[in-house]
Order: C-alpha cells, then sequence, then structure tokens
C-alpha cells in the first residue's frame, strides 16, 4: 500500500505523488471503489486515478539510491533491445517504455544511440519515431535518478559518461 505524499513512479507519467487516497470527485456517492489520486511532477495540474484494488497495475515505487547506482554502474553491460522485425521496431520501443522498468529504460537509450550511430555513418537521419522514443525513455529514466540521487536531471548523462569511462569526478553523496 501506499501512502499520501509518497513519489511512485508511472510508466507513462514518470514519477507522480501520491496526492489523496479516497473517492474521486467523479464517482457518484455510492462508489465505493477508493483511488490512489496521482499529481505528476512534470504537469501538476494533471489527476490520475488509479484504483487501489486490486493491486495497482501500472505504478511502482521509486527506485533506491543504491539500486540507482547499480543501474548507472552496470549500465554499460545492459544490453540493447533486439529487434527481429523492423515492422515491429515501434511496437518494441512501446511495449519497453510502458514496461516500468528502468532497466528496459536504459536499454532504450542504449538501443536507440547505436541505431542513431550507425544510421549518421550510412549518411542517414535519425527516424522521427526513434528520436521521440530515445527522447521519452532519457526523461522518464533521468528523472527518476535525478529524484532518488538528489542531483540536477541535466547531470545525469555526464554522470553515467564518468561512470562508463571510470572518471570518478561525480561524487554522489
Amino acid at each position: 500500500m501506499y501512502t499520501v505524499g509518497e513519489y511512485v513512479f508511472r510508466a507513462n507519467e514518470g514519477i507522480c505523488r501520491i496526492s489523496e487516497i479516497g473517492h474521486p470527485d467523479f464517482q457518484n456517492s455510492k462508489g465505493e471503489r477508493v483511488y490512489y489520486i496521482l499529481i505528476p511532477k512534470e504537469d501538476t495540474k494533471t489527476k490520475i486515478y488509479i484504483p487501489t484494488e486490486p493491486e495497482p497495475i501500472g505504478i511502482r515505487r521509486l527506485i533506491s539510491k543504491d539500486e540507482a547506482l547499480k543501474l548507472i554502474q552496470n549500465i554499460q553491460y545492459i544490453s540493447p533491445i533486439d529487434i527481429a522485425n523492423e515492422k515491429k521496431r515501434e511496437q518494441e520501443y512501446k511495449q519497453a517504455l510502458r514496461s516500468n522498468d528502468p532497466f528496459q529504460l536504459a536499454a532504450i537509450i542504449k538501443t536507440l544511440y547505436t541505431r542513431e550511430h550507425f544510421r549518421t555513418t550510412q549518411g542517414k537521419k535519425t527516424t522521427a519515431m526513434d528520436k521521440s522514443c530515445f527522447q521519452r525513455a532519457e526523461k522518464l529514466l533521468y528523472s527518476e535518478l535525478a529524484t532518488v540521487l538528489g542531483v540536477d536531471e541535466i547531470s545525469i548523462p555526464d554522470i553515467i559518461k564518468a561512470v562508463v569511462t571510470g572518471n570518478n569526478s561525480f561524487m554522489i553523496s
């Protein structure tokens, strides 16, 4: 069970704060169902209603600081997503984005970074879909990492790069 004020991660919106637990305004007075009412960190005017029962689908607790550091330390070993069928590329990306798994987000970023580099060497541009999925995965992952590590989101790529290259100039307390 989650508590009011707790931050959770929701695949589509990223980090959300549980603003209240109760019966939403739109529910008639006979409504017995109880909801988590989430406010996305990036859009505080939006409310998301998630039933508390059965076990809420699509939300999870934020990863811990130790888990975030472990993800960053192992990011170079995370395998890119294997796209067996080019026609299903977008579907594979969307499935990974909805997975609610930070390791899958890292895999998308690695996959698309590698793909962009490959396409650039062939004189091709990045596709709009690739660019959109890359930006979404970065936003979701970097936002969570920055929040749990207590750093600015802008510094996350530099922290990852420093760890991967063995440069310990970034210290996280």
